[in-house]
């Protein structure tokens, strides 16, 4: 069998430097580990405070002895008015609607 070098070369033919190695490298890295943990930790507490938000709205369509099916609908009338006014994004063309599918599960949740 014939060995294969896998390695990457530049168009010149000299070898590409490790993308993962050297100090620039380890700059980068860190940088880029700051901003996802930051990141990571800016959007579980806004998840959170979404949770507890819709919790609460549940909880009073709930009280009002609102039925399950009926919450969705509102939930969804809701989000669906937000986006038409542009107050939050909608998803794109095709992509799953990540928003409205967890507002569903925590209705479930709640109001179930």
């Amino acid at each position: 069998m014939m060995s294969t070098d896998r390695s990457l070369h530049r168009p010149g033919g000299s070898p590409a430097p490790d993308p993962v190695s050297g100090d620039g490298m380890a700059v980068l890295s860190a940088g880029l580990s700051s901003a996802l943990v930051s990141s990571a930790r800016e959007h579980h507490s806004a998840v959170e405070s979404l949770r507890v938000a819709v919790c609460k709205f549940v909880q009073e369509l709930h009280r009002q002895e609102v039925p399950l099916p009926e919450m969705i609908l509102v939930m969804r009338r809701f989000v669906s008015e937000l986006r038409d006014t542009g107050r939050i994004e909608s998803p794109l063309l095709g992509a799953d609607d990540g928003l409205m599918v967890q507002l569903v599960a925590w209705c479930e949740e709640f109001g179930g």
